[in-house]
C-alpha cells in the first residue's frame, strides 16, 4: 500500500497520497509496520499537516522494534514539531544510541534545546 503511496505522490496526486494515507489508517490501525512506513513517509515527505497521524503509528510500531534507526529519526522529529518533547527526546536519545554517528538525531536535538530551552 505504501507503494501505491508514493506513486501517487511522486506523480504530483498529493491530494489523493493524503487520502489513501488517511484509508491505510483507518483501515489497518492495528498494522505496526504500515504505521511505520507511513509515519516515515509523512517525515521523510514533511506533510506538516499529517504529523500527528505519523506520531501515533510509530509511537505504536517502536516498542516492538527498537532497533529501527530511521523510524525513531522520524518519530523525534514528528513529535518535536508536534510539541512532544518528552517523546522527542527519547526517540532522538534512542537514534544516537543506534547509530551514534548519525548527525540528524543530534540535530533535532539541537534544534529542540534551541527552541525550548532557550526562550
Amino acid at each position: 500500500m505504501i507503494q501505491a503511496i508514493r506513486a501517487l505522490y511522486s506523480e504530483g496526486r498529493f491530494e489523493s497520497a493524503y487520502v489513501m494515507l488517511d484509508q491505510a489508517v483507518e483501515k489497518h490501525p492495528n498494522d505496526l509496520q504500515l504505521g511505520r512506513d507511513v509515519g516515515v513517509f509523512i517525515y521523510e515527505k514533511s506533510v506538516f499537516h499529517k504529523f500527528n497521524t505519523a506520531v501515533s503509528g510509530l509511537s505504536a510500531y517502536l516498542p516492538t522494534h527498537p532497533n529501527d534507526y530511521d523510524a525513531y529519526i522520524a518519530h523525534a522529529f514528528t513529535a518535536w514539531v508536534s510539541g512532544l518533547n518528552t517523546e522527542c527526546i527519547a526517540s532522538c536519545t534512542r537514534a544516537i544510541a543506534l547509530k551514534h554517528n548519525g548527525f540528524i538525531a543530534y540535530r533535532i536535538l539541537g534544534l529542540y534545546y534551541l527552541i525550548y530551552l532557550c526562550t
